[in-house]
């Protein structure tokens, strides 16, 4: 079955280069999740996930770790 643009994708369907925002997990809205607080663009930049980095955010450059299952939005 083929994806639409209403599905939600995990960080492992993503191809490097992909840039994407983490899917917003319920939280406390004070730094630990939820869907108030600030949403950064990140670039996918290599495919291994057992490498301590394989994202970028894009905004100043800080490397991140995210899991092949992490959901994600595409972003073009």
């Amino acid at each position: 079955m083929a994806a639409t643009e209403t599905d939600k994708l995990t960080f492992g369907e993503l191809k490097v280069g992909d840039k994407f925002i983490a899917f917003p997990l319920p939280g406390d809205d004070s730094g630990h999740g939820g869907f108030k607080g600030t949403h950064h663009i990140f670039m996918k930049i290599c495919e291994v996930d057992d490498l301590r980095f394989n994202a970028v955010r894009l905004s100043d450059g800080w490397c991140a770790h995210a899991t092949e299952k992490m959901y994600v939005i595409k972003v073009a």
